[in-house]
């Protein structure tokens, strides 16, 4: 049997915690930081973990700007839906956006609404990168990572800073 382990590192976005079975990441989730912490240096995180090792790596150049896309190993287990929904997520090209019916029409669902629920249990988020898809209208819905702000924060991290936020929804 495989065995789970995690690690908590900070980030720019909050304390983000990978969990790896085996040799892949399964889960990234995230949490607030409720200090002030100007500073975060990711480098400095090391683990026993090649994978998660080289996770923190990639997060950290995302975060710098130097690196646009993952190679880090996942395991995703999810319906036949959702793994072709997580599937084609992997294919945006980093500073790009995509409607949700996008999405549905390259996965081949007539169903926004469970395109848009399975993109919701991203379980890999960042990584996986869900906050590239936004509504028709250009409002960036919901944003399962803490919040839409920090859908908003990802977005201009990859150069969408003229994006227009017209409101949050709930």
């Amino acid at each position: 049997m495989k065995q789970f382990h995690s690690i908590k590192f900070l980030s720019p976005i909050g304390i983000i915690e990978l969990t790896c079975r085996g040799d892949s990441i399964i889960r990234l989730t995230a949490e607030p930081v409720h200090q002030n912490n100007d500073t975060v240096d990711l480098k400095s995180v090391k683990t026993v973990c090649p994978v998660c090792d080289l996770a923190v790596s990639q997060i950290n150049e995302y975060f710098n700007g130097s690196r646009t896309s993952f190679d880090i190993p996942v395991q995703l287990n999810g319906t036949d839906l959702q793994l072709k929904v997580w599937n084609a997520l992997m294919q945006i090209p980093y500073g790009k956006t995509v409607a949700y019916s996008d999405i549905a029409k390259a996965v081949g669902c007539k169903s926004v609404r469970a395109v848009a629920t399975a993109i919701g249990k991203n379980p890999i988020p960042v990584i996986i990168p869900c906050h590239r898809v936004i509504r028709k209208n250009g409002v960036i819905g919901k944003f399962s990572l803490i919040g839409p702000e920090i859908k908003k924060f990802l977005l201009e991290t990859e150069n969408k800073t003229n994006m227009i936020i017209l409101h949050y929804t709930s």
